[in-house]
């Protein structure tokens, strides 16, 4: 692509343009993908129809982060907890005397911040949910270190609270799409801060999550 610029005065102003030419785009002729994780890569396979990457689209680094975007979310709602989209790059090669491309993507391995060892990337499942009532953001996101005097549990959810319990302990826990031995799911947890955000009775949710060691 060229550009020109072009400026004309007129006393004490000044009208700037530009001629552009774009050239001819980029297309993409190949994609391929280089998943050194078998499970993560099986889920992709199973899934192209929604992949945004298709031969004979025109280059263009908005649809890549979309699709770097797009397995993100998929992968959040697969329980891949730590999961972000900075472990999706591309590589791109042009074919000699040609505007064409072969694409690859490449989803890097998940490397242990302590060890630094190179694993698979975690996949996680919720072990307990608990509901803590009359919370303080100032406090601890321990329970065992958030002031409460009593709990109450519910279909064997805990709910803590501390002197009264200003909401039924069935509309709380039904409102939760987050669910004790299910895979962790990014699109549960937003649905239910979009559920309980529609009690009036409560000025703020937060949900945390801790990993078991």
């Amino acid at each position: 692509a060229t550009v020109k610029q072009k400026t004309k005065t007129k006393k004490k102003k000044l009208v700037l343009s530009y001629d552009i030419e774009s050239g001819e785009p980029y297309v993409v002729r190949n994609i391929s993908r280089v998943i050194n994780d078998t499970h993560i890569a099986e889920l992709l396979e199973n899934d192209p129809v929604n992949s945004l990457l298709k031969p004979g689209l025109n280059l263009n680094v908005s649809v890549l982060d979309g699709e770097r975007d797009r397995i993100t979310r998929k992968l959040s709602n697969a329980g891949y907890y730590t999961f972000n989209k900075d472990y999706i790059s591309y590589h791109a090669d042009t074919v000699l005397n040609s505007r064409e491309v072969d694409l690859t993507l490449h989803l890097h391995a998940f490397r242990d911040k302590l060890s630094n060892e190179v694993k698979l990337h975690p996949q996680y499942s919720v072990n307990k949910v608990s509901f803590v009532a009359n919370y303080d953001l100032l406090e601890s996101t321990f329970i065992e270190l958030i002031a409460i005097n009593d709990s109450i549990h519910f279909k064997g959810v805990p709910i803590y609270f501390n002197d009264l319990l200003y909401i039924r302990p069935k509309i709380i826990v039904e409102a939760s799409a987050i669910k004790s031995d299910a895979l962790y799911n990014a699109s549960d947890v937003q649905r239910t801060y979009n559920n309980l955000g529609r009690f009036s009775a409560l000025k703020y949710t937060n949900i945390n999550f801790v990993e078991n060691q």
